[in-house]
């Protein structure tokens, strides 16, 4: 017992006098641990795969905004902090991206948030499963064939982009689509959060809430359902257990 006391008492001196150097140095620094080892955070911008093609991707991410863009190559980069770093493994056009917390923080000061930054050229079609534990999605101008999306505690946003297939699921957070073309049956589930599609195009539409309201065009129906050709092969499905459902300017899938 008194061994273990000393160990504890050694690593919260070494954690103590590790903030006083941040303080002194830099400025306010986090401070978190790795195992037993304190660390000092510091904001990094790290490239962690360049010009490595993919068409599918598998993301575990515990802190970080996740931001999936068209660019002129490949690449996987980040901004954050040096303690989350993500690990990233590019193997046979499969991306693996793994992000976890600190394990630990003796002294924590917010020095910005944490982003995943994934690019590929325009054209390119992406499949896989986002698990993103608190954190942001933005997803613009790269279209989704089969792709899970599991949002915890975050906002999720598609923008100019054609999804075929799987679903996009969210805890806490509102889902917003603005030029989306959903093909086959696709499902949006917000536990605590709105569903707003913009200008985007489906064949046929399901909107409930158990606790909220359907909005079409700007007009509140209330809670009562909406639907809207609910056979139809192209079928959007927004599901809210606590917040609204707004559809504004739909149209059928060209």
């Amino acid at each position: 017992m008194k061994r273990m006391f000393k160990i504890n008492l050694g690593i919260l001196i070494i954690g103590i006098i590790l903030m006083i150097v941040g303080f002194a140095g830099h400025g306010m620094k986090n401070i978190s641990f790795k195992g037993t080892t304190p660390v000092i955070e510091k904001q990094v911008t790290k490239e962690l795969s360049t010009n490595k093609e993919f068409t599918k991707i598998n993301l575990t991410s515990s802190t970080a905004n996740v931001l999936i863009k068209t660019g002129s190559k490949f690449s996987i980069s980040y901004q954050g902090s040096n303690a989350r770093l993500p690990k990233v493994r590019v193997t046979n056009q499969v991306a693996t991206i793994s992000q976890t917390g600190s394990h630990g923080t003796f002294f924590s000061y917010n020095d910005g948030d944490d982003t995943i930054v994934i690019t590929v050229p325009k054209g390119s079609k992406l499949s896989g499963e986002l698990d993103i534990a608190d954190g942001d999605l933005s997803i613009t101008n790269v279209d989704m064939d089969n792709m899970d999306v599991n949002a915890a505690d975050g906002d999720v946003v598609y923008n100019n982009l054609t999804v075929t297939g799987g679903k996009t699921t969210l805890g806490d957070g509102d889902f917003t689509s603005n030029g989306v073309t959903f093909k086959g049956h696709y499902r949006v589930k917000t536990g605590d959060g709105d569903n707003k599609v913009i200008a985007s195009y489906a064949d046929g539409f399901i909107l409930h809430t158990d606790n909220g309201d359907n909005k079409l065009d700007g007009v509140d129906h209330g809670a009562e359902d909406l639907q809207q050709n609910e056979s139809a092969a192209n079928l959007l499905r927004l599901e809210a257990n606590d917040g609204d459902n707004s559809v504004i300017n739909i149209k059928a899938v060209q």
